[in-house]
């Protein structure tokens, strides 16, 4: 028992072990201390909401009553709506277990189609100030993500031990800094182009310190990431300026310009987080990929020169482009395609007019510039590995 307890309390493990709660101390200090500086006055923000006014409820349906066919004066079609009554679960102004009656409006003339509820279903309600009656506002979806999140994690940790318990930690530092720091900062009105840098680089800080550790893998891989981000932040900034984009995308993008009418948040610094944030994974993923790939071939051969670093990471990184580049393309299409096909549609004169309008030059513009991103992070990446790992050899310093 003691030489177990000695061969895990070594120097090096100790040392590891501190580190890593440096990391996590660094990490839960700057949430907090970010979150409260970012969010100072976002409470003017919601008590300016006039959907703040609004009462709502989740229910579960008990009992489908009736189901109603009527005429619609505006049409020849039919409205057909659905009575219901449910128990509920959660609301501000009504008591747990409480019961209501409610309609969903199933197909109607100015409606789009919606799945009809039936009894077990889990919905959300709002109250109709105008009719005093409950109406169906839309299917509470949480339990089910929650339980395919519950399935990644215990995949995360069956797969990956206690890498995958780090992974799982990680991840949750993303969240919370993107909806507790990232988020509140742009609703206040803050600097988002800073913003959006210091949160890229905290989030491949923690990233990449708390999975792999403090060592030449990820410091390599954090150099190559702090290059790509930079690098698209940089081209984000001067294209936002070039295309003269004004950051109306469509009707959201109207409604979040006039949240805070005081200081209105700025719509093309908006685009710029969007396409900085959406590349930082992709461009990790690629680095993290060449600094394993190398530290696995130093471990293979303690014999490498710089050449042959140099050498292998270039050819590791052209091998990975072609499908991240792809991914990360295929990413922005498919997260879009709706609103693609809908340009498409009222846009059928010329190609070059579907392709200037700004929401699709956004998304190409993400696309393009995420790409440079990966692209400039696979040198940078393999040239700290070759400094870590290559010793320069006789013949090349006779070069």
């Amino acid at each position: 028992m003691k030489n177990y307890l000695s061969s895990i309390f070594t120097k090096s493990n100790i040392t590891k072990i501190a580190i890593h709660f440096a990391v996590v101390i660094f990490a839960v200090m700057f949430l907090l201390i970010g979150n409260r500086i970012a969010a100072a006055g976002i409470e003017n923000i919601f008590q300016n909401n006039e959907h703040n006014n609004s009462v709502f409820a989740e229910i579960r349906v008990t009992q489908i009553i009736e189901i109603l066919e009527e005429s619609n004066e505006w049409s020849n079609e039919y409205d057909v709506s659905i009575l219901f009554q449910g128990t509920v679960l959660e609301g501000e102004t009504l008591r747990r277990g409480q019961s209501l009656f409610a309609r969903q409006l199933v197909d109607g003339a100015f409606s789009a189609p919606v799945e009809p509820v039936e009894v077990g279903d889990r919905v959300f309600v709002v109250l109709d100030e105008h009719e005093f009656a409950w109406v169906f506002l839309d299917y509470s979806r949480t339990s089910p993500i929650l339980a395919l999140g519950i399935v990644l994690v215990a995949l995360m940790l069956l797969f990956g031990n206690i890498k995958g318990l780090n992974a799982i930690v990680s991840l949750g530092y993303t969240c919370a800094v993107v909806f507790a720091v990232l988020i509140p900062a742009i609703l206040t009105g803050r600097n988002i182009y800073a913003t959006t840098i210091i949160v890229s680089l905290f989030l491949i800080f923690i990233s990449l310190f708390l999975i792999y550790g403090v060592n030449k893998k990820s410091l390599a891989a954090a150099a190559g990431c702090f290059g790509g981000v930079l690098a698209a932040g940089l081209l984000a900034y001067s294209m936002n300026a070039i295309l003269k984009m004004s950051g109306m995308l469509d009707s959201e993008s109207l409604i979040l310009w006039s949240v805070h009418e005081e200081n209105p948040i700025e719509l093309r610094g908006v685009i710029f987080a969007g396409i900085v944030i959406g590349a930082l994974g992709a461009i990790m993923d690629v680095a993290v990929s060449i600094a394993s790939s190398l530290t696995e071939l130093k471990s293979e051969s303690n014999h490498l020169v710089f050449r042959q670093v140099i050498k292998s990471g270039i050819n590791i990184g052209r091998d990975i482009m072609g499908s991240m580049t792809n991914t990360l393309v295929l990413a922005y299409i498919g997260s879009s395609l709706s609103t693609i096909l809908l340009l498409y549609v009222y846009n059928t004169d010329t190609l070059g007019m579907l392709l200037s309008g700004e929401f699709v030059a956004v998304e190409l513009l993400q696309a393009i510039i995420g790409s440079i991103g990966i692209l400039l992070a696979i040198p940078i990446t393999t040239l700290v590995c070759a400094v870590f790992y290559g010793r320069v050899s006789v013949s090349q310093l006779q070069q």
